[in-house]
């Protein structure tokens, strides 16, 4: 396979993510297919699965859609430079429809969950939801715009694999058409050519 990647998780309802393709490694928790969308299903738990059917940059995005929440707190989104195996360690983006609807840019440390910045709100269903990794840089999109908290710095999860993430307390949270692949990074021939909102990131969306 090559990069980018897709999965529009097209299966059985129940099938686990690892059951559904076998690049899917579950880094914590657990994921399971629902009226063919994905859903974090680990009951009041984080939950992350990386695809390791390629091998990705550390300049890297992922991407997934995120469907109306039917109960609860429940989150879904894309996560980042996953860990290998099942060491829950991976930057994550992930959002809810329920409570006015929020979004929360986060990294997980060998299961330490710590939020960079505070809530965005107003995520509805169908909005897709955009993490890129660029060096420190991580630079979070909801239907292509920053949210309220912006891109942070931070330098503790310097490679890994593109996945989903999710937060459940029960099985509410869907998920639907991800990507994951490598950021371009761009090289000009002159500084006058260097749009002004790129100047410092020099940054492309694939």
């Amino acid at each position: 396979m090559a990069l980018p990647i897709t999965d529009a998780f097209t299966d059985t309802n129940g099938t686990t993510l690892p059951a559904h393709n076998a690049n899917w490694v579950q880094n914590n928790g657990a994921f399971q297919i629902q009226s063919n969308k994905v859903q974090s299903n680990s009951g009041g738990a984080e939950t992350c699965a990386h695809w390791v059917g390629d091998t990705f940059d550390n300049n890297q995005y992922a991407f997934i859609t995120i469907l109306a929440n039917s109960t609860g707190d429940n989150g879904i989104g894309p996560s980042c430079r996953c860990a290998a195996g099942a060491v829950a360690t991976y930057y994550g983006l992930y959002a809810s429809t329920q409570g006015g609807g929020w979004l929360q840019l986060f990294k997980n440390i060998t299961g330490t969950w710590t939020q960079f910045g505070s809530n965005d709100f107003g995520i509805a269903g169908g909005e897709g939801l955009r993490l890129e990794v660029n060096g420190t840089t991580l630079h979070p999109t909801r239907n292509g715009a920053a949210p309220s908290f912006g891109d942070f710095v931070d330098s503790a999860i310097p490679s890994g694999w593109g996945g989903v993430t999710g937060y459940s307390g029960g099985t509410a949270a869907d998920g639907d058409n991800w990507e994951a692949g490598n950021l371009t990074v761009i090289t000009y021939n002159s500084p006058a050519k260097i749009p002004r909102r790129l100047s410092l990131q020099q940054r492309v969306f694939d």
